[in-house]
This record gives structure tokens, sequence and C-alpha cells, in this order.
């Protein structure tokens, strides 16, 4: 019978080191159609955030991610300030959601 695989598994090991993996939930078309046009600029800052902070929610089921302090990072749907995050690794995760990654390595 059939099965819809609705997560995947990326080892993150150039933005938070050896062994390190997130776990995401597939996200729909339209999603990812939003993302992509909110990655154009046609949003405003705070707009851009809210989104962010949604797609990461709704995207990141498990991961072993830490903090300077070597720290477990909780997850996004519990309780992820966004703002804790750096930059690479929102830009990181947003590009393994949204299949840029994918795309760019398959050209």
């Amino acid at each position: 019978m059939a099965s819809r695989k609705s997560t995947f598994k990326v080892g993150s090991e150039e933005i938070q080191g050896e062994d390190s993996y997130v776990v995401f939930h597939q996200m729909s078309f339209g999603m990812v159609l939003e993302a992509m046009k909110k990655g154009e600029g046609k949003t405003k800052p705070d707009e851009e955030k809210d989104f962010t902070e949604r797609l990461l929610k709704d995207a990141v089921v498990e991961w072993n991610w830490v903090d300077d302090n070597g720290d477990l990072l909780p997850l996004p749907s519990k309780g992820l300030v966004i703002e804790s995050l750096l930059t690479n690794e929102i830009m990181w995760l947003v590009e393994q959601i949204t299949g840029k990654a994918q795309a760019k390595n398959s050209s």
C-alpha cells in the first residue's frame, strides 16, 4: 500500500557541527510559493519575521541543535525565539524547507 512520506531528515553539519540534524515536515506547494514571494522582498520586515516564524513552527519536527553554551534549543513549535538563531541558521532552514538547496545541488 502506498504511504505518503511527509518528513525528511537533513544533516546540518555545516551549520551546527558534527552529527547535527533537522527533521522537516514537507510543506505544501502553496506554502513554498508564499515563502518564495516573501524572499523576493515584497513584504515588510514584520510580515517577513511572522511568516518565517510560522514556516519554522510548521516545518521543523525534530532537531538536535544547540546554543552557544551547548544547551539544546527548543523546537520552534515549543517556544524557540527566532531571534536566538543566527542569520545563517535561519537562511539554511528556509532553504531546506523551500527546496532551494536541493535545486542548487541538482544543477
